[in-house]
């Protein structure tokens, strides 16, 4: 199987980032979020083309699911100093499908946030799709570092393990297949945060709109932000998951940012290869 590509607009680009090329499934293509039957899939895929209301606060929001726990580390593990992953606690979705729902996970969290400890409350498995593309503002830096988008009801989130932008979690609320609102989290995180923080982060100060424009045509306000272009890889930068499982065996207990990124993302349970919407365009 392989883990298809995400680029910038997708929702998570750092805004500024230059997309992709074509989504497309690699030799062993996932299939796409929307038609699959199967429940834990379908509260991962991608909104159809029907805008979701307004977007008051939260775009994109799926339902709570139970709360689940990554894969736990055992008593003596601890005391031999093995890593402890990050827990959401119990009432707090740790799969969010909104913008509200990321924020309210971070601020659950153990303060400083890292990114780390955001990646590893995640719920399992993870729907991934990852690239080696360096057309975007957060981009990868190569097929072992590729930019990884996770999804989650109508919410795209990417993260990069190496590079400018390895601390940085991007997010794209989808309103269609071809739309979407953009945001963005720095970390670590200090304190809580605000509801607005993911769309005032990419906010312009010198005029109404984003600096994800460049990259994300068309945007029109809409509640706390502003809805634009959405966009998709190519899938000539495809990363298999092959490469991936590589690249995480190599990093043993590396401590390294790197490593610790690829770790939080794929080394604490299933990951299933996902494709983006087949009408979702790309750059050009």
């Amino acid at each position: 199987m392989r883990i298809l590509l995400g680029v910038l607009l997708i929702g998570m680009s750092a805004c500024g980032a230059a997309d992709e090329k074509s989504n497309g499934a690699g030799s062993t293509s996932p299939t796409e979020s929307s038609a699959s039957g199967d429940a834990a899939n379908a509260t991962r895929t991608p909104q159809n083309e029907t805008a979701s209301a307004a977007l008051p606060s939260a775009p994109g929001a799926a339902p709570m699911p139970p709360p689940q726990a990554p894969t736990p580390v055992s008593v003596d593990q601890a005391a031999a100093g093995v890593h402890t992953p990050c827990v959401a606690p119990t009432g707090v979705t740790n799969d969010p499908g909104s913008f509200d729902d990321v924020v309210a996970l971070v601020n659950s969290l153990p303060k400083p946030t890292t990114l780390v400890c955001y990646l590893e409350s995640l719920r399992r498995p993870l729907h991934v799709n990852a690239t080696s593309s360096t057309l975007s503002v957060q981009a990868a830096a190569g097929a072992t570092s590729p930019r990884l988008f996770l999804f989650s009801g109508g919410l795209i989130s990417s993260v990069v393990p190496d590079g400018d932008g390895n601390t940085l979690l991007e997010l794209s609320a989808l309103m269609t297949n071809q739309t979407s609102v953009k945001g963005e989290i720095k970390f670590p995180v200090a304190a809580s945060l605000e509801p607005t923080a993911p769309t005032a982060r990419v906010a312009r100060s010198d005029k109404p709109g984003t600096h994800c424009a460049a990259c994300h045509s068309g945007e029109t306000a809409v509640g706390i932000g502003f809805v634009s272009r959405a966009i998709k890889p190519f899938n000539v930068d495809d990363v298999s998951l092959a490469t991936l499982t590589s690249a995480v065996k190599d990093c043993a207990i590396d401590p390294a940012p790197r490593c610790a990124i690829l770790r939080a993302v794929l080394g604490l349970g299933d990951v299933v290869p996902q494709a983006f919407p087949a009408s979702m365009p790309t750059m050009f």
